[in-house]
């Protein structure tokens, strides 16, 4: 087995300003974190699954497991991987076995997942499969069926789907505890799940349109979650130890060069999967249409991806920041910008060939 390759923080700057898959935008965010200039998402896999760990940080992994489904969870056991190959590039699984014979699961999405149920049926079903087939010399004939403990699964959505979206209400977490006949028949089910939307959490937090019922430590730390460089958030964090803890670990981990090159790849990842759904959904409708046009557009888009990620390099590299992010965000100042970087390329080559 191949040892992964550690990346010097040049290298990596390198690698993000020449990532033809990411957006300008993603570039400066990322340059900014490999510069020190912000913290990483909690929502990348490599944050996640050490912030709220449920070996190394049981109390962080505990709170929200239990606020998020109103329940008293008991003291972890242990915690059991069911798939030893179980990561996921653009979904974080926190897998864990309570002492009470329970299996949880936290899954931490940092894409839209539009199939979201039909996803979570299957994965739900999978987990209970394999909680029942433990231990395995168990006589399936003399299971009690009505002792077996139910699963739990607690979902983190950075970007809500479009149905989520659509829902009119104010509640931005979503349990489901029991099924519904048509008849009005309520039954319990051997799974519950909490589908959280991150996003709308932030926007009640910020705007301060939650109830005066709210849990707002819960609020706070989902707020948190879903942006840690928000300002007005950062702000709250720093009066409340135990977000206070979380942020300074997220900090640490955010300046190891291993972390940042997982975290380099999962952007990559994302973006891999958010181009190929567009793709996948542009697909038949632009195929054959103009495609001399698109051949010439798209050789005309790379040759102006590497002007742009040479322009930012030299940004970079001179240690302007504020005229980085003010080219990516003023249409007008990037080409002033991109001119002067021009006339600076014309000069060196003066220079060489006066040699």
């Amino acid at each position: 087995m191949s040892e992964r390759k550690t990346f010097t923080l040049s290298e990596l700057q390198e690698k993000v300003l020449n990532a033809p898959l990411l957006t300008d935008s993603q570039k400066l965010d990322l340059m900014a974190l490999l510069n020190g200039k912000k913290v990483a998402d909690l929502t990348y896999n490599i944050m996640a699954k050490n912030i709220f760990s449920p070996n190394s940080q049981e109390s962080r992994f505990d709170f929200l497991l239990q606020r998020i489904m109103k329940e008293k969870i008991t003291q972890l056991e242990s915690n059991t991987n069911y798939e030893k190959n179980n990561v996921r590039k653009v979904i974080c699984d926190i897998t864990s076995h309570l002492k009470d014979g329970r299996s949880s699961n936290s899954d931490v999405q940092n894409v839209v997942q539009e199939f979201i149920f039909s996803r979570f049926e299957i994965y739900t079903s999978r987990i209970l499969m394999m909680q029942y087939s433990l231990p395995v010399k168990e006589d399936k004939n003399q299971a009690r069926l009505d002792k077996n403990p139910y699963v739990i699964l607690v979902v983190l959505m950075k970007e809500s789907p479009q149905k989520f979206k659509d829902f009119d209400s104010n509640r931005y977490i979503h349990r489901v505890k029991c099924a519904v006949s048509d008849s009005g028949l309520e039954f319990p089910l051997l799974r519950e799940i909490a589908f959280v939307q991150l996003d709308k959490a932030l926007d009640m937090y910020l705007s301060k349109t939650y109830s005066k019922d709210e849990d707002v430590e819960l609020l706070k730390l989902l707020a948190m979650i879903a942006d840690v460089n928000n300002p007005y958030v950062e702000k709250d964090i720093k009066s409340d130890p135990f977000l206070a803890g979380i942020y300074n670990d997220a900090l640490k981990l955010s300046l190891n060069k291993d972390a940042l090159s997982m975290i380099f790849a999962e952007e990559i990842a994302v973006a891999d999967y958010n181009y190929n759904i567009h793709v996948a959904k542009k697909h038949g409708r632009s195929e054959g249409y103009s495609e001399g046009k698109n051949a010439g557009f798209s050789e005309g888009k790379h040759e102006g991806t590497k002007d742009t990620n040479k322009l930012y390099s030299w940004l970079i590299n001179s240690g302007r920041y504020n005229d980085l992010k003010r080219a990516t965000e003023d249409e007008a100042y990037y080409v002033k910008i991109l001119k002067e970087y021009e006339l600076y390329r014309f000069q060196i080559a003066k220079q060489k060939s006066a040699v």
